[in-house]
């Protein structure tokens, strides 16, 4: 088998794991996977990684964007995605191809069967960039950090302006306002404002309802650099907490710490989130956790590794992620705090300032 051709280091680390299969090449469809290859971010384009070439392909939109900022060859979709993969596929005599399984629908399967051909089979592949994207480069760390110190300010920012007689609505326009002049290219996802009883909605909806005097409001949010994501949630007080409230917020965070506290290359994930889950369940409160204890952040807001009690793979150095405790009491009031932390060589390190960062 011809050795790859190496170009930047993200693909050179592609061929590695494919130069052991019996692949001719990777066609890659998957915008977040196609990015992190490219070392830059672009939509609706294609990557097919062969022997001895890389081959981007995009259409009319983003073709001068493309030349500006991707080293790989350019190839301008004329007409049908599927038979442009094919013209390359063809020219190049390619035999096998590898596609992402997880990624590719069931429609554009068989689109690509069709004009492919009898003579070139399809070779199922599975989360094998993804497994590349697990770790975090300096170069991703970097953008990675800066949107998490935007959002850090864009929280502080928040401290002083979150009023009682507020909409929820407001307060999500203004944060997104805030993140946006600071340089972000947009909010990681949609700002949740959750104020009151609606604090009890894990993924509550934004919405038109006023913020009251003596009740709580959650605020999830992120920001997003050059494609990176960051995901951080904060309570906010407003007026006199009561005690039930109050008692939540020290469980939740005491449950935070002693998941931090664990973290360090070789623990087992699922240990994690069995140190937070089985210490909210001490108060008896183990139906209230329902959601697992955090997820990855890079490219996407939700990514590997799942910081659940259904994963038994062990943490490693660069790996990035969340940590986010929580109790939620129906139509009474939710409390959520998460952080996020980067595993180290010997432990980790919280990129949200201190573990003790509280509104």
């Amino acid at each position: 088998m011809a050795k790859f051709k190496q170009t930047n280091q993200r693909i050179n680390n592609l061929y590695k794991a494919l130069v052991h299969s019996d692949i001719d090449a990777l066609l890659l469809t998957y915008p977040a996977n196609v990015s992190y290859l490219c070392n830059y971010e672009i939509s609706d384009s294609y990557l097919l990684a062969c022997r001895r070439q890389t081959f981007l392909l995009t259409d009319f939109r983003y073709i001068e964007e493309a030349e500006a900022n991707i080293k790989f060859s350019l190839e301008r979709i004329k007409g049908s995605i599927f038979e442009t993969i094919s013209s390359i596929v063809k020219k190049l005599k390619i035999r096998r191809l590898g596609f992402e399984s997880r990624r590719l629908s069931f429609y554009e399967y068989g689109r690509l069967t069709g004009a492919l051909g009898e003579t070139v089979e399809l070779v199922p592949l599975y989360d094998l960039v993804e497994r590349m994207r697990l770790i975090k480069d300096e170069e991703e760390l970097a953008k990675i950090e800066r949107a998490v110190k935007l959002t850090e300010e864009a929280f502080i920012f928040l401290k002083g302006f979150i009023k009682p007689g507020m909409r929820e609505l407001e307060v999500s326009a203004e944060a997104n306002r805030f993140i946006r002049l600071k340089g972000a290219q947009k909010p990681s996802f949609e700002i949740i404002v959750a104020s009151g009883s609606r604090s009890s909605l894990p993924h509550a909806k934004t919405s038109a309802k006023i913020i009251a005097q003596n009740e709580p409001v959650l605020v999830d949010m992120g920001a997003e650099i050059s494609g990176y994501k960051s995901d951080l949630t904060r309570i906010f007080f407003l007026g006199k907490i009561p005690k039930e409230i109050k008692e939540a917020n020290q469980v939740v965070f005491a449950a935070k710490r002693k998941a931090i506290n664990l973290l360090k290359p070789g623990v087992a994930v699922k240990d994690i989130d069995k140190a937070a889950r089985e210490y909210i369940a001490s108060f008896g409160w183990s139906r209230n956790f329902g959601h697992s204890l955090g997820h990855g952040v890079g490219l996407e807001v939700h990514e590997d590794p799942p910081i659940s009690r259904k994963n038994s793979s062990r943490l490693k150095k660069g790996m990035v992620f969340t940590i986010e405790p929580a109790v939620y009491f129906p139509q009474k009031f939710g409390v959520r705090l998460e952080d996020m932390v980067l595993i180290t060589d010997k432990g980790a390190r919280i990129l949200n300032g201190t573990l003790d960062y509280r509104m």
